[in-house]
């Protein structure tokens, strides 16, 4: 071999090792090669960095398929999700599917060295589990404590529920279980006068509205709700729209807000309350998020708000407000930055208005803080009230904007429901007989 050969060989073997080398480098770092992007026009769009996407289900063990190729579940004891590497940017079709559960679909765009997110997955079962709850009487209406104590209502009369016996209640309206589940509130909706009974001994009965009006006499009170750490002292809104502390123990009267509010909410440590605020513009109403600490007895605006939100529901992270109105309109009004999954910054509003021409009678906020279960009634806002009771159906929905919107009837034809937080079961009426199921089977 002459010397000129050998030249060539070395030259040829060094810029081939520099090239394969500078290809492994760039493909270590995610480059690729873009042929669907590839033009003659723009040479740059031939090389392209991937990105990533990452999926988190429950329960595990799910097949996901990414534009139709199976990627095996990685999640684990260790690892909570799934983490898929090396996607060309683009947007890609997931479906993430389990035996006996129902199907998962969504849309999601990859970037350039970025990892997408699909966060808190919750694949429903096929059928739920109906466990009945062995009460002797019919049921109309029914609550439950975090301790799963059980009020309910049959043919107008209230019972208390435990170890199998029934204690008829006075009223004929359940206002709240305290949050240690020992005491409740109930109403006279005819004579408008509350009572706080002791569960542990139902013959000491209270009428706080004696209580209340020998510390502030020509007062009516208009709502109650128990302090959240203390069930011996209550929170009080008049007619007027003033929100007050009683203690029962010491018989004292402490008003928190003088200016009226008008809608409230209590989540530990704080009460929540919308009232109007000066505007710049005289002939508009601006409305204020504020917040009132418990422990120390301060006010704080949150946030301004662009509507008067008649419901305030909280999520279970404090970062998020659910409302909606009777037209079948669902707002999610974000109360910081939100950066799991969907990307979202404080006074960002996600509508779901996927309820058109239903009547939406109440909602819950899941565990996760990014699912929403919606009762409401199939037939429209003209009929009766009794005739919606017998058909209301309940919704579990994802508050994911990125299309499609994963919705999935969990219950039909129920007369009420409730979510416990707590133990994540649901309960719900069904020809006047009481049962409750778990929503997935983690």
């Amino acid at each position: 071999m002459t010397i000129k050969i050998r030249r060539v060989l070395f030259y040829s073997l060094f810029f081939l090792f520099i090239f394969i080398g500078l290809a492994v480098v760039f493909y270590s770092y995610g480059w690729r090669i873009s042929a669907e992007n590839c033009s003659i026009n723009k040479p740059s769009n031939c090389f392209q960095k991937t990105g990533g996407l990452f999926i988190e289900t429950k329960p595990k063990r799910v097949i996901i398929k990414i534009d139709g190729k199976v990627f095996k579940d990685k999640s684990g004891l260790i690892q909570s999700g799934t983490l898929i590497k090396n996607l060309s940017p683009k947007t890609y079709k997931i479906k993430i599917e389990k035996d006996g559960f129902l199907l998962y679909e969504k849309k999601v765009r990859v970037e350039s060295n970025l990892v997408a997110e699909i966060p808190n997955v919750v694949l429903v079962p096929e059928k739920l589990e109906k466990i009945s709850v062995p009460i002797s009487k019919s049921i109309d209406n029914f609550w439950i404590s975090p301790q799963q104590k059980i009020v309910f209502k049959s043919n107008g009369v209230l019972y208390y529920f435990t170890d199998s016996l029934l204690s008829k209640l006075k009223g004929n309206e359940f206002v709240g279980f305290s949050e240690d589940g020992k005491k409740i509130i109930v109403k006279n909706s005819i004579n408008q006068i509350y009572y706080l009974y002791n569960l542990n001994d139902l013959s000491k009965t209270i009428n706080l509205n004696a209580v209340f009006n020998n510390l502030r006499k020509n007062v009516i009170i208009d709502e109650i709700a128990f302090h959240p750490a203390d069930s011996s002292r209550l929170i009080i809104k008049d007619k007027n729209g003033y929100l007050y502390f009683l203690d029962l123990n010491r018989l004292k009267l402490e008003i928190i807000v003088e200016k009226p509010i008008l809608a409230w909410t209590i989540k530990n440590p704080n009460i929540y309350y919308i009232k109007n605020v000066e505007c710049q513009m005289s002939d508009v109403r601006c409305f204020s998020l504020f917040s009132y600490n418990l422990i120390l007895k301060t006010e704080n605006i949150i946030t301004k708000l662009p509507i008067n939100l008649s419901t305030i529901i909280l999520s279970p992270d404090n970062k998020k407000i659910a409302f909606f109105n009777k037209s079948g309109e669902i707002n999610i009004y974000f109360l910081e930055d939100y950066r799991f999954g969907i990307n979202k910054k404080t006074g960002d509003v996600i509508n779901l208005n996927l309820y058109e021409g239903k009547t939406i009678k109440n909602i819950f906020w899941y565990k996760d803080s990014y699912h929403l279960l919606i009762e409401y009634a199939n037939l429209s806002p003209r009929e009766s009230a009794s005739s919606q009771r017998k058909s209301a159906s309940v919704d579990f929905i994802e508050i994911d904007d990125r299309a499609p919107t994963n919705k999935y009837t969990l219950i039909e034809k129920t007369a009420d429901f409730y979510y416990d937080l707590k133990s994540n079961n649901i309960y719900f009426l069904s020809d006047k007989n009481l049962y409750y199921s778990a929503i997935n089977g983690d």
